[in-house]
């Protein structure tokens, strides 16, 4: 095949990425390769569109082929931890994201990966600094601040972690998320009037969140409140009427109401 017909090629396959039509664009990558193993593009847009269709090892195999021949862009060495990670290699993927981040020393997404691989391997210290590091190069990010709230209150850092909080609920005061995180956090404080406070914000804003009904319900079964806890647990099994640990919470509230 002539390169002109070759690059045609890569051109439908490219469209089809672009639209997100993966499995259209795998097929069409891997019928540019037969015809032009070397087409570096090719690989690194067949290893994106395979990640797309959580085809990891896959895509990790034209990634690393792609490099070997030469592939340079800007970002690769990201997109080969990430396939690590997802693979459950997660000291391979942090070897990789601490090689791109020599090359892209400002890239908070890098920080922002490693500090997920460190969550995997129990790492809690090394997520935390690996995020204040994201927070300082994206300070706009939500997630980053959700991400330390969540980690240092499993660490029992609670200081640390309300602080992490109101920046995130400063940033986006209506993120559902953030509420129930603050909710889980001040029942962790044993601050029940403000964990009710922000689950039932989280209520609000997503109705459909069915552990943000369990968790506001167990408050409110904590503080004596039984009545209330019966009628937002039954709401919790309404969205999730198979949940054995919602049923197993509503039998011990039902069994407190009727002693």
């Amino acid at each position: 095949m002539d390169a002109q017909r070759v690059e045609k090629l890569y051109r439908i396959a490219r469209d089809a990425y672009v639209i997100q039509d993966y499995e259209h664009a795998i097929v069409a990558f891997k019928s540019l390769l037969t015809y032009d193993f070397k087409h570096l593009h090719a690989h690194y847009y067949l290893a994106l569109s395979y990640q797309k269709s959580d085809a990891f090892e896959l895509a990790l195999e034209h990634l690393l082929t792609a490099v070997k021949f030469g592939f340079d862009e800007v970002g690769i060495l990201k997109s080969i931890a990430f396939s690590y990670q997802k693979m459950g290699m997660y000291k391979e993927s942090i070897f990789n994201i601490q090689k791109n981040l020599k090359i892209q020393k400002d890239d908070h997404e890098s920080y922002a990966l490693l500090a997920e691989n460190y969550i995997l391997l129990s790492e809690f210290n090394h997520a935390i600094q690996s995020l204040n590091h994201a927070v300082l190069l994206a300070p706009q990010e939500v997630s980053y601040y959700l991400s330390l709230a969540k980690l240092h209150k499993e660490l029992k850092e609670f200081d640390q972690a309300l602080l992490a909080l109101k920046k995130a609920l400063a940033l986006q005061p209506d993120r559902w998320e953030s509420c129930f995180i603050a909710g889980n956090l001040y029942t962790r404080m044993k601050a029940p009037q403000e964990a009710i406070k922000f689950f039932t914000k989280a209520i609000d804003i997503n109705p459909k969140h069915a552990l943000s009904y369990n968790n506001l319900a167990i408050v409110y079964y904590d503080i004596g409140k039984s009545d209330d806890a019966y009628e937002v647990m039954k709401e919790a099994l309404v969205l999730e009427s198979e949940n054995r640990n919602f049923q197993k919470n509503l039998e011990k509230i039902e069994a407190k109401l009727n002693a």
